[in-house]
């Protein structure tokens, strides 16, 4: 995913939330030689964990000759498995990172259980059960992101051992083995810092409308940062497409100084374009999200 994170030495972290700006009593203004009332964040601390993940790689030896009769070499075969995983991989830990326990109990809690689904949740009004959702997060250090145990990220290891193994009916073969391992974790810096946007279905299609109400939902400094990102999949988004009128990339004339659009023959109405963005907010797709929730 398309999302900053940040590695940390071991694999447990203080995780500290704000839930609310600091608040002052009485006045904000004094008289000279007069004191102020003191003004404080109000935090929730809990104890952060990353969780290991492990993906072991096995590719028969079989497999491994084959291919390098064909004309690959070893290295190419054994590269090409690992990408394969490192993608799977990243397809579990997106579907960890919305779902969080419900996709893996023994993972992060994801999205779905660190929102505030009093006051940061905005419905399209569709049928549950045939329905997606979008996510509006600020992922920033104090906000939604990452973290990575033991100052390392995901990693697969160079070298593979070639080892016996045994098949699902525990006869003996030779394989190359690896597997694709990491400590990842999820921060939730503050309880303001995800919106979730659900309930969107055919019948009831994510609009710029309802990002415009779920970026109403974050405090302004927030939306000033330029760190908003808009998570959903890709029915969702082509919901949104959908919704949009259709556009005039029609010539432009300049008369009397000013541009305007006007349709010709070989520029009618167009189809709007593939929504990239919604009220400035960059949009990033993702396979992670499913269609019934």
């Amino acid at each position: 995913m398309e999302l900053m994170g940040r590695p940390i030495n071991g694999i447990s972290y203080k995780h500290k939330k704000r839930t609310a700006l600091p608040a002052q009593g009485g006045t904000v203004f004094r008289h000279a030689n007069e004191g102020s009332d003191l003004a404080s964040s109000t935090y929730e601390e809990t104890l952060g964990s990353c969780f290991f993940l492990d993906i072991p790689l096995q590719v028969d030896e079989a497999i491994v000759e084959a291919g390098m009769q064909e004309g690959a070499s070893r290295e190419q075969i054994l590269a090409s498995e690992a990408s394969g995983a490192v993608a799977n991989s990243l397809i579990r830990v997106g579907d960890q990172f919305y779902r969080g326990v419900t996709a893996d109990p023994k993972g992060f809690v994801g999205l779905q259980s660190s929102y505030d689904s009093t006051n940061c949740e905005v419905s399209a009004g569709g049928s549950s059960g045939s329905a997606t959702s979008a996510w509006l997060i600020w992922n920033a250090p104090q906000g939604v992101h990452w973290v990575f145990g033991n100052n390392r990220g995901l990693i697969v290891e160079p070298n593979w051992n070639r080892q016996q193994v045994r098949d699902a009916a525990g006869k003996a073969f030779h394989a190359y083995t690896n597997n694709v391992r990491g400590y990842v974790g999820l921060s939730v810096g503050h309880s303001r810092s995800i919106v979730r946007i659900k309930l969107i279905t055919a019948a009831a299609p994510l609009t710029d409308s309802l990002v415009a109400q779920a970026l109403l939902k974050m405090p302004l400094f927030m939306r000033k940062t330029g760190q908003l990102r808009l998570l959903m999949n890709s029915n969702a988004q082509y919901r949104l497409q959908n919704s949009r009128s259709t556009v005039n990339l029609g010539t432009q004339d300049t008369t009397n100084g000013e541009k305007l659009n006007r349709l010709t023959a070989s520029e009618p109405m167009r189809y709007a374009p593939p929504a990239v963005e919604s009220n400035g907010v960059p949009i990033i797709l993702t396979d992670s999200i499913p269609d019934t929730e």
